[in-house]
């Protein structure tokens, strides 16, 4: 309770005799802070004792915490100890020393600008400039400048005008192939949407890099043999054409690579052995990058097109592969491409074998 602290009529006494000493001291910034919160006491008693409001209410109204009352109540206990002595508040008051103040703009902005100059003419960072402020090196009227890192940074961030990068979108440069013969390989899966039949199929198809030149082939599964009796079918249209591959690049699929958790990892897949006797080099793009076999991955919408426009009757697998023959010739023979000059696939293999 606040009457086992100060009775009314000490508070009456203690009150005047505040208000008098207040009159006679110049007016700094500790003996404002004083005021404030005896002020603040005196308030908070004097309607304690008019009982207008519980003691849980006016710490709230009036300190910013239980803790700020009760310590403020333990100095007045010693206060009245002292025979009211108002010049011992001064000596024990929790006000630090050096009292912290607002910095001008003007200030704010000059430090701003010496840390642009230092930065731009030796082309270093905050930090350095903030280590040469520990060291006394930066002077501003003759005095040291000394602030926190933290402040320097949030200085320069307001001053200095640094504009936010925005996030610019990866664009990968298109490579060309010096030689023909780099060959791209996918499969890509024909849903029972697409097509019609009674369940999904799988594509797997095949593009030279420099020519543009197509093959493609219909499966019901997608197994490592089938991937490598289908390479060896690619690898002979391709020969007659004039194409002799020399590297095939494909992604980590199970039907190319053993999966690295599989007791397999070490040895070579079936279609890496097919590969090999071929004397084609077999080539696996990195881990979630598809677009190292980019033009694959092109070659793939011209899937999604084409089936989309097609009736839903194909019933049989070799009613989808005649569509796909169709395809592929207008694709290879006819449509031209401007990536190679506008040329179409099969002239441009005839050109590249005659240079």
């Amino acid at each position: 309770m606040i009457t086992s602290i100060i009775t009314e009529n000490e508070l009456y006494k203690l009150h005047r005799g505040f208000k008098k000493w207040y009159g006679r001291v110049e007016p700094t910034k500790e003996t404002n802070y004083i005021y404030h919160h005896l002020s603040n006491y005196f308030n908070l008693c004097h309607k304690y004792y008019l009982k207008s409001h519980s003691l849980n209410q006016l710490i709230k109204l009036f300190y910013k915490g239980k803790q700020t009352f009760y310590t403020w109540s333990n100095k007045i206990k010693e206060f009245l100890l002292n025979s009211y002595d108002f010049e011992w508040f001064k000596k024990t008051s929790t006000r630090p020393k050096t009292i912290h103040y607002h910095y001008s703009k003007i200030y704010k902005r000059k430090i701003a600008k010496m840390i642009k100059t230092y930065r731009e003419k030796y082309g270093t960072g905050i930090y350095e400039f903030y280590n040469l402020t520990l060291a006394n090196y930066f002077t501003y009227q003759n005095m040291p400048i000394k602030h926190n890192i933290k402040t320097l940074i949030k200085w320069d961030k307001t001053f200095n005008n640094y504009s936010k990068r925005k996030n610019i979108k990866k664009i990968y440069q298109r490579y060309e192939m010096p030689e023909l013969g780099h060959v791209q390989h996918d499969v890509k899966i024909l849903t029972k949407n697409m097509t019609g039949y009674k369940k999904d199929l799988y594509i797997f198809d095949y593009i030279d890099e420099k020519s543009r030149y197509a093959v493609a082939y219909v499966s019901a599964h997608k197994t490592q043999d089938i991937a490598a009796k289908l390479f060896e079918k690619a690898y002979f249209e391709f020969k007659n054409i004039g194409i002799n591959i020399k590297r095939i690049r494909t992604d980590n699929g199970t039907e190319y690579v053993y999966n690295h958790r599989s007791n397999y990892a070490h040895r070579k897949s079936e279609f890496t052995k097919a590969v090999n006797k071929k004397g084609v080099a077999h080539q696996t793009t990195p881990v979630r990058s598809p677009q190292s076999n980019g033009k694959i991955e092109r070659f793939h919408r011209n899937w999604n097109k084409f089936f989309e426009y097609l009736p839903r009757y194909l019933k049989e697998i070799d009613d989808i592969e005649k569509q796909i023959k169709i395809f592929l010739n207008y694709y290879n023979n006819i449509r031209r491409h401007k990536s190679i000059n506008l040329l179409t696939p099969a002239e441009a293999v005839l050109k590249f074998l005659k240079d």
